[in-house]
């Protein structure tokens, strides 16, 4: 089914249409369906890093369509289209859409995959809390929650990881 959104912001009424699957139908029970999201505590740690090391700037980023840009899915998964479709054809997914029982999960592998070829480590503490070193100094630390991402660090992290970032997913 369709969800449609209102936003309304200093720019004006913005509406976003989603397609979104009815995954609680689906027969799920040996679905892998975790996702980690970071902990209000991790982002209090995150804070503290940012005003402990030398001024840096907290930023966000919010990832567009999120689980559409997550991993391909390895499971067949057809969706009856919504009635503007005007078929009657099944539409068999490649990607996740919102509302299917492992999306969250599709997407955090994803991330997860993207941030280690970074060279970003996970901290064992948080599965959603990332870090970068540079010569043994953390220089950079991310807090992921779903398609939010809260970061902070030093500009050569922001060139060799952000930017990358940026490259690899569409971010508003």
């Amino acid at each position: 089914q369709w969800v449609v959104t209102q936003k309304f912001s200093e720019k004006g009424r913005s509406v976003k249409a989603r397609l979104v699957a009815r995954g609680f139908q689906e027969p799920n029970e040996h679905i892998k369906k975790d996702s980690p999201t970071t902990t209000r505590e991790s982002v209090r740690v995150l804070l503290c890093m940012a005003i402990s090391h030398h001024g840096w700037v907290i930023h966000s980023l919010d990832v567009k369509s999120a689980f559409l840009q997550g991993d391909l899915l390895k499971r067949e998964v057809f969706l009856k289209p919504p009635k503007e479709a005007n078929t009657n054809a099944l539409w068999r997914l490649n990607k996740c859409v919102y509302g299917l029982t492992d999306a969250s999960r599709r997407w955090y592998l994803r991330v997860d995959s993207v941030f280690k070829s970074l060279n970003m480590e996970c901290i064992i503490l948080d599965e959603a809390v990332y870090i970068w070193r540079d010569q043994g100094s953390v220089e950079g630390i991310i807090c992921i929650h779903v398609d939010d991402f809260i970061w902070t660090g030093s500009d050569r992290f922001k060139l060799l990881v952000i930017d990358k970032i940026w490259d690899e997913f569409c971010i508003s």
